[in-house]
């Protein structure tokens, strides 16, 4: 017994010091343990033309899982674009283009960050013959 309890203290001080040495910030304390993330798509493109936005928004959709099952994904989610002049993300996942390029979008609960590449391209115009 005395050393399932030396086993516990120690694991206690390990995933603690994990924790403090973390350069995020706590998003939602009340996470599930051993939490992974997903977004889907994974990966997707979004077309612009000359001047505006030829394709609808994109809805990035959050799954989690703990220890391995599936859980509802927690609050406290923090969306960001690695590059928000090519396309941003609200509160909610929601992705809309902004310019031509590609950049990552992250979720991120905690420690966890799930990631999704959006790629905004150029929408084709129609050659029409006269």
């Amino acid at each position: 017994m005395r050393h399932a309890r030396s086993f516990i203290v120690a694991s206690v001080l390990v995933i603690a010091a994990g924790l403090a040495c973390s350069s995020d910030s706590l998003t939602d304390p009340n996470a599930p343990p051993g939490l992974t993330l997903k977004l889907s798509p994974s990966a997707d493109t979004m077309f612009i033309g000359d001047s505006t936005v030829t394709t609808a928004p994109v809805q990035l959709i959050l799954t989690a899982r703990s220890i391995g099952l599936p859980v509802q994904a927690p609050t406290g989610v923090v969306w960001t674009s690695a590059n928000p002049s090519v396309a941003t993300v609200s509160a909610t996942g929601l992705v809309s283009a902004v310019a031509i390029g590609t950049t990552t979008i992250t979720a991120r609960v905690n420690d966890e960050r799930a990631t999704s590449t959006i790629v905004v391209a150029k929408a084709l115009t129609r050659l029409t013959s006269q």
